[in-house]
């Protein structure tokens, strides 16, 4: 793994890289309301970071370790989170339309007004999901009991 910094994070996007495949960014940084569309971060260790509000559109985060990541706001239209590691996550408000989670692990997250119009989430993990007004791929209406 390959340890990157907030601000190595924006000075590689800036120059043009896209490809952060099997990088590991720091426990600490905040990476709130960056533009990160189209990034490829296949394997990256993303645990306990804050991610609200930033635009993931088209990113690929497939076999991430996403656990206990704040995605609040976020933008994940169009995203590759299969495999992807959502554990404890907290993803309210968090746009995942078109976006492919299969085989994800979104158990014990918090969804609450999150979109998944048309997202694919074929054996995903949603186990122990607290759920709140949440759009299903199929455009029903989620709320846990």
């Amino acid at each position: 793994m390959v340890y990157v910094s907030r601000e190595d994070l924006i000075r590689r996007y800036l120059a043009g890289e896209r490809d952060l495949s099997g990088t590991e960014i720091y426990l600490e940084s905040d990476l709130s309301n960056l533009n990160l569309s189209s990034i490829n971060m296949i394997g990256t260790a993303l645990h306990e970071l804050y991610l609200e509000g930033t635009n993931l559109t088209g990113a690929n985060l497939s076999n991430a370790g996403m656990s206990m990541v704040n995605l609040e706001n976020a933008n994940l239209t169009s995203a590759n989170l299969s495999g992807a590691n959502l554990f404890l996550g907290y993803l309210n408000n968090t746009n995942f339309t078109s976006a492919n989670l299969t085989g994800a692990n979104l158990s014990s997250a918090e969804l609450k007004n999150a979109n998944f119009s048309n997202a694919n989430l074929s054996g995903a993990d949603l186990s122990g999901t607290i759920f709140g007004n949440t759009i299903m791929p199929d455009g029903s209406i989620q709320s846990s009991h």
